[in-house]
């Protein structure tokens, strides 16, 4: 691993580098432990989220097609 950090720092920037490193790792390890959380979440509330869709549902599409028949109006 040395080796492999001389190739890619320079010697005086060595510690520098490791910082950035890590730091960059550290964030990518809370972005994919937060995409976990949210997935988690997602999934546990799927049903009660899929009912409430399911009951909205008429409504919504009643207010769609009564805006759908107000703009035909307006561009007539």
């Amino acid at each position: 691993t040395l080796q492999l950090l001389d190739e890619v720092a320079p010697p005086k920037k060595r510690s520098q580098f490791i910082a950035e490193a890590i730091t960059q790792h550290a964030s990518e390890i809370k972005r994919f432990q937060l995409r976990e959380q949210l997935k988690a979440g997602y999934l546990a509330n799927a049903e009660s989220d899929r009912q409430i869709a399911e009951e909205w549902f008429p409504i919504e599409q009643e207010a769609y097609e009564t805006y759908v028949e107000q703009d035909k109006g307006k561009s007539e």
